[in-house]
């Protein structure tokens, strides 16, 4: 079976392209999807930055969003202290077709995540990924496992807690989108997620999608995340194309199936199951392959999927700051670049949340085609305070001794 050509499908985004007319559909869909909509009109700013009092973390956090060139705004942040094992949830998710699944998301994700998170997950996981540790498709022995800097770690336990709350997440999610709208509907919503779980001594990273993780080491960025995409290069991306075409899927221009630019997302039902029929249906419709390959053609499997790659960083005195962004920051500059530029800025005195929206300011500046929305941890902070505390005669036993004595 001969797959569509190049010239069959469209060079845009369908991110760029679809938010309208889902916003269209949404508005006559019923009181729930319409709030979701009315929502995401109003994009959130976080300000994170915690009190020596705050008792869940010892951490300062800063983070915001711009929308930039687009019309509307799909990114979202969210922070949420006092998790179990005092871990602190940091999530920025990026949106496409709409803010429909994104906002969806905002609250489900963070309320499955807080259910799931055990004060176990402070076990450290192996410094050799296991077989399986990068997901579906991608051994831990990869070259693009291997890519990833020494220091990132998988973690067993977390990461199969963690990747079965992104599929039941995804399963709900997919319930939700086709009650309202039916398989046979084209341009649906869908968004990638990087969820942090944030220590003072580690932090833990389930990702999916093209926003990526980076904690700076000493003044080197050490990338704690992959992205899963089908556009650019890199042993990343060579594997996602492998595995998406290893599904009876094709990528022209950069897309799946001529279509969607990440190859791993919430939501994007057409995608996934039953959808796949309509995928192909719609497409034959729209010219964009002939209604005999539409007919005849059979997947064998989901091309976008929702298994994240689970991984975790144990800080070390070396480690100054945790940063997190969706790709509209990372379409612009390099990890080391965007870390030269964070640290720069905490040398001048900057506070977590005066970083974060100077790093996302300089994206706009950059020309970012996209969205930004970053989360900034200062991982020195803790020493400050502790330190703080100890001048001031207020004990605690230091960092950690502060942190576990009463647990």
């Amino acid at each position: 079976m001969q797959l569509p050509t190049r010239a069959a499908g469209p060079r845009g985004c369908r991110r760029s392209g679809s938010s309208a007319t889902a916003a269209q559909r949404a508005a006559g869909r019923g009181a729930g999807v319409a709030a979701l909509w009315k929502r995401s009109a109003h994009p959130r700013r976080q300000t994170a930055a915690l009190a020596v009092a705050e008792a869940s973390s010892t951490l300062e956090f800063g983070s915001n969003t711009v929308q930039g060139p687009r019309p509307t705004q799909e990114d979202r942040l969210r922070v949420e202290h006092g998790l179990p094992g005092g871990f602190t949830y940091a999530a920025v998710m990026d949106g496409h077709g709409g803010a429909l699944s994104v906002e969806w998301l905002y609250d489900e994700l963070y309320a499955s995540v807080a259910a799931a998170v055990d004060p176990s997950f402070l076990e450290d996981g192996p410094e050799q990924p296991p077989s399986d540790a990068l997901g579906s498709g991608t051994g831990g022995g990869t070259p693009a496992a291997r890519q990833l800097l020494k220091g990132v770690r998988w973690p067993a336990q977390a990461g199969r807690a963690l990747s079965e709350v992104f599929r039941d997440a995804d399963r709900r999610l997919l319930e939700f989108i086709r009650g309202e709208f039916g398989t046979d509907a084209m341009g649906l919503s869908g968004s990638t997620a990087l969820v942090a779980l944030v220590h003072p001594r580690k932090a833990l990273f389930a990702s999916l999608g093209d926003c990526v993780a980076v904690v700076c080491r000493g003044g080197t960025a050490v990338k704690a995340t992959q992205q899963h995409r089908v556009y650019g290069i890199g042993p990343d991306v060579l594997e996602e194309v492998e595995r998406v075409k290893s599904t009876g899927a094709w990528v022209i221009d950069g897309r799946v199936c001529n279509v969607l630019a990440v190859s791993r997302a919430f939501g994007d039902s057409e995608f996934k199951g039953p959808g796949l029929r309509a995928l192909l249906q719609e497409g034959a419709r729209k010219g964009m392959w002939t209604p005999e390959f539409a007919d005849t053609h059979k997947f064998s499997s989901d091309p976008v999927i929702v298994e994240p790659d689970v991984t975790e960083v144990v800080f070390t005195p070396e480690d100054e700051f945790l940063l997190m962004a969706t790709d509209g920051l990372w379409d612009v500059m390099q990890p080391q670049e965007v870390v030269n530029y964070a640290r720069k800025q905490f040398k001048a005195g900057k506070s977590a949340q005066a970083v974060a929206e100077a790093v996302t300011g300089i994206a706009v500046k950059r020309y970012t085609a996209d969205n930004v929305a970053a989360i900034v941890v200062d991982l020195r902070s803790g020493d400050k305070k502790s330190s703080a505390g100890a001048s001031s005669g207020g004990g605690g036993g230091g960092l950690f001794g502060g942190l576990f004595g009463g647990r």
